[in-house]
């Protein structure tokens, strides 16, 4: 491994300041493990209220980190991040995942010196390894157990463990060579939602230009809960993820595919022969239940580990992904996209992890 490296964390955040807190704490640990000669910045690009940004600049004064006033949009702080040092290797961190594994810094650099994949292509971008931890808040602890089986929600954060290439990951833990991220075009900024989306689109762009997404499993953050404390908080951030599902359909449509989304058949079913709203509301939810109720049965029987009440919140989480998609696809003035989805799964790009890898 080369020394004298220079990287940066780049952290994007707004209020949730006590997380935020954390991250900063477990960042000032992790940061300090680096080798001499080599060099780690930690820049926060914030817009939270002022009684809370005040609290988050005193944090970077302590322990030496730049603060930079952004934006709202999330794929803007990231840039601004990036414009903000000169560092060769770029690493996004989302502001919730407040605790760091001591070698996370390195085990991203290490990762990206390596250069190349099994595979034979040029690593441009490593994904990290992301869990969600269930033990930071009590209260919680089923919500987000359940909410951790979620197809919908969970998968792209456990894929670092168990492919040594993925397809794409989320930008909560994610690192780019900076002539690779110059570039493919930095993140898209022209995001639909305040955050979601700009993840997947870079990764595309990554992939179309030649370069493989590797993993280093043992980058490992853990992703706080405690913030996150009612259900209809998660089933709001699956709807937003939903709509910016109709961003990633607008901005990548060779990676689409037909679903079959629930939410929009029983709506738009729900329209034929019917004049009347009120017959159509009724029309509506009497498809609704029985959709609902196959389906949850459906995950219940499938899954001899998975109580009622598992299956019916993961049917829940699901169908506010398809509510989003309906949504936004309708907002958009795109109907076809509300009965399609990103190929998520696209195993020709999921390489199974090398046992007995070594780094460069």
């Amino acid at each position: 491994m080369t020394n004298g490296w220079h990287a940066a964390v780049i952290i994007p955040t707004r209020n949730n300041v006590e997380v935020v807190l954390e991250t900063l704490s477990s960042l000032d640990c992790t940061t300090k493990s680096i080798p001499p000669g080599a060099r780690c910045d930690v820049i926060v690009v914030d817009d939270s209220e002022p009684d809370q940004a005040a609290r988050i600049l005193a944090k970077c004064r302590a322990i030496g980190a730049s603060y930079v006033s952004g934006p709202r949009t999330v794929a803007v702080k990231r840039n601004v991040g990036a414009q903000a040092t000169s560092a060769d290797y770029l690493i996004f961190v989302d502001s919730d995942c407040n605790v760091l594994d001591e070698g996370f810094v390195m085990a991203h650099v290490r990762r990206l010196q390596a250069g190349w994949t099994h595979s034979g292509r040029p690593l441009g971008a490593v994904a990290g390894h992301v869990r969600i931890r269930t033990d930071d808040s009590p209260k919680n602890f089923k919500l987000w157990s359940m909410a951790a089986r979620s197809f919908s929600f969970q998968p792209q954060f456990e894929w670092p463990y168990w492919f040594d290439e993925v397809f794409w990951c989320s930008a909560g833990n994610l690192s780019l060579r900076r002539e690779v991220f110059e570039s493919i075009g930095r993140f898209h900024e022209k995001t639909y939602t305040v955050v979601g989306g700009e993840d997947v689109d870079i990764c595309m762009r990554l992939q179309d230009a030649g370069f493989a997404l590797g993993t280093a499993p043992d980058a490992l953050a853990f992703h706080a809960t405690a913030h996150i404390t009612g259900v209809s908080e998660l089933l709001s951030k699956m709807f937003r993820y939903g709509r910016s599902e109709v961003y990633s359909a607008m901005r990548q449509p060779h990676h689409q595919q037909f679903h079959l989304n629930p939410v929009s058949t029983i709506l738009v079913a729900g329209l034929v022969g019917t004049r009347k709203p009120a017959a159509y509301v009724r029309r509506a939810l009497a498809a609704a239940s029985l959709f609902w109720a196959g389906h949850t049965l459906t995950l219940y029987l499938r899954d001899p580990d998975r109580d009622l009440a598992s299956a019916l919140f993961g049917v829940s989480m699901d169908w506010a992904f398809d509510a989003g998609i309906f949504w936004e696809s309708l907002r958009r003035g795109v109907p076809r996209f509300a009965f399609q989805k990103f190929r998520y799964l696209d195993t020709s790009h999921f390489r199974p992890l090398t046992r007995g890898r070594k780094e460069a």
